[in-house]
């Protein structure tokens, strides 16, 4: 699943683009379903589970219990 973001957003938020987590690397993770999602969250270098939470809901519109789902 490839996650795009445009031009706009990458001016506004340019972490995008030098290598800031990104949810397909949190959504690949969770997937598997062996972590907790503090685990996640620390394994894709997001610190905490908030962080997750909110990077997953403002990004793709889930949560981390949907993704596994």
């Amino acid at each position: 699943m490839g996650i795009a973001c445009s031009f706009h957003e990458l001016r506004q938020r340019p972490q995008l683009a030098i290598g800031a987590p990104a949810p397909a690397d949190a959504v690949h993770v969770l997937e598997s379903g062996r972590l907790s999602v503090e685990e996640v969250a620390a394994q894709v270098g997001l610190g905490d589970s908030a962080t997750l939470r909110r990077l997953l809901r403002r990004r793709l519109g889930l949560t981390p219990t949907r993704i596994r789902g």
